[in-house]
């Protein structure tokens, strides 16, 4: 089977056929792939599902990044190499007085390291280096797969839809076996697997977690949604007017595949609406509520300016109502776990206080709440429940002040490229993503999804998307389509 490209002029006549690049093929089945392992394997938690999963990526990256990779991608580069070299600066051991005056909490600490002198001559700033260096790998493998697929994006904008459209598929299939596994559910993933925490009340689809499985959704429901304005603005265009030819219209091809994406990012909602995961649900909808005002304000006509954020907005009621109201008011109302959350941030204050300079080290939060005090004894509180609050620990202005500088350049790139004159179809498909970005961003206050290296796969690749250069083909007015043959 030969993936080829038509392109068509504006009138819609066949101008062309061209075959697609290898190079296309890598980014597009490669990133699928990916995705799909991430998700299906659990989130890729345990060590036989992360371990390819990187390998892979890092393969994938580096056979995209070889071929596509300008100096002009030096900037974007240069930030994530500062944040990884930062973090891995953490597991070098440096001079124990050197220590001592970075870390005044140092002799503290001492008292609880078993098999280790308190004054040893060298020793890192981590307070456990190699789980400082296995997060630092991960954040290596995916900061490079998205710059490396943010460049294969530039290179052939052709690859953009059909990513989109694959993720799509991806998403709502994952949808569907998380709503049937959950209407039939016998405490067991995939009716037959269990994990080591044996957990069942907080399982849902792949995913241990139920708030990892949101976080995952949030991320693909967005660049569903803007996958499927994509088609409709497509089709708006197209479109002819009088009422005749609109009804007409829904007996075409055309609108079968917009309904048929509505129905699936329909079913995508259902099932983060289904998790009950309260950061997961708030997401979500402000990541709905950041496609529907830039949908108000792109659209052309009034009509359309309050129809799509009318769509959006009763496919979210509709989503509520399969679960109930009712009982997504009073899940929100029941305040224990975020009480329990509060309790959490309250005990990090102390490890905040003595690690704010050069952080604890990434990836080793759980290894101070066996050491610091803890409100609740009762669990291992390996997580802060807060992504910003556990960087800030394991991180410090070390690692923290790199993080800050790349999140704000993230923020203007994406800003500077939906501004950017590109095809229109891309312009949805990157505000899809950007709109995920914000609904993910919320999550992440009180929950750690991107910590999950399914997650943070998926997360990569909507970054990349977001971030990358229209491409020389999608600024140009040919308007791109692809057919199987």
């Amino acid at each position: 089977m030969t993936s080829i490209a038509v392109h068509r002029d504006v009138t819609g006549v066949r101008a062309r056929i061209e075959p697609v690049s290898r190079p296309h093929s890598v980014a597009l089945w490669g990133t699928t792939t990916l995705v799909l392992w991430g998700v299906a394997s659990f989130g890729a938690v345990y060590d036989w599902a992360r371990t390819p999963l990187l390998l892979a990526a890092a393969v994938t990256a580096i056979a995209m990044g070889r071929r596509h990779l300008r100096r002009r991608d030096s900037l974007h580069a240069l930030l994530m190499a500062a944040v990884v070299a930062s973090a891995a600066l953490q597991a070098v051991p440096i001079p124990h007085a050197a220590r001592n005056a970075l870390t005044p909490r140092d002799a503290f600490l001492d008292q609880y390291a078993v098999g280790s002198p308190a004054a040893q001559e060298w020793k890192p700033l981590s307070v456990a280096p190699s789980d400082t260096v296995n997060a630092s790998v991960r954040i290596s493998v995916f900061a490079l797969f998205c710059l490396a697929l943010a460049a294969s994006l530039r290179h052939d904008g052709r690859i953009v839809e059909p990513l989109a459209r694959n993720l799509l598929f991806v998403a709502a299939a994952i949808g569907i076996e998380a709503i049937v596994q959950k209407g039939t559910f016998n405490g067991k993933i995939y009716w037959f697997w269990e994990s080591s925490a044996h957990g069942a009340s907080n399982y849902f689809g792949p995913f241990v977690n139920r708030n990892h499985f949101a976080g995952w959704m949030i991320l693909a429901a967005s660049l569903a949604a803007g996958w499927v304005l994509a088609q409709v603005s497509d089709a708006a265009g197209n479109l002819k007017s009088g009422w005749r030819n609109r009804t007409l219209w829904l007996s075409s091809p055309e609108a079968a595949g917009v309904i048929m994406s509505t129905c699936a990012l329909l079913v995508m909602i259902v099932s983060l609406i289904w998790t009950m995961s309260r950061s997961g649900i708030a997401g979500g909808a402000v990541a709905l509520l950041v496609i529907a005002i830039a949908a108000g304000s792109k659209m052309k006509g009034v009509g359309r300016r309050v129809l799509v954020p009318l769509v959006l907005f009763g496919l979210f009621v509709a989503a509520v109502a399969t679960k109930g109201a009712d009982n997504v008011a009073s899940w929100y109302a029941t305040t224990d776990t975020l009480q329990w959350r509060f309790d959490q941030w309250r005990d990090a204050m102390a490890p905040l206080r003595d690690f704010w300079l050069t952080g604890s080290g990434l990836n080793t939060y759980g290894v101070l709440t066996l050491i610091y005090p803890q409100a609740d004894t009762t669990v291992h509180a390996a997580q802060a429940h807060n992504d910003y609050l556990q960087l800030a620990v394991e991180g410090g202005l070390l690692v923290g002040i790199p993080v800050l500088i790349a999140i704000v350049a993230l923020i203007r790139t994406i800003a500077r490229r939906l501004r950017t004159p590109q095809d229109e179809r891309t312009w949805w498909i990157r505000l899809g993503a950007a709109a995920g970005i914000c609904g993910i961003a919320v999550q992440e206050i009180t929950d750690f999804s991107l910590q999950i290296p399914g997650v943070a796969l998926l997360f990569a690749v909507v970054v990349a998307i977001a971030i990358h250069e229209p491409s020389p083909l999608a600024i140009k007015n040919d308007r791109l389509s692809r057919v199987r043959v």
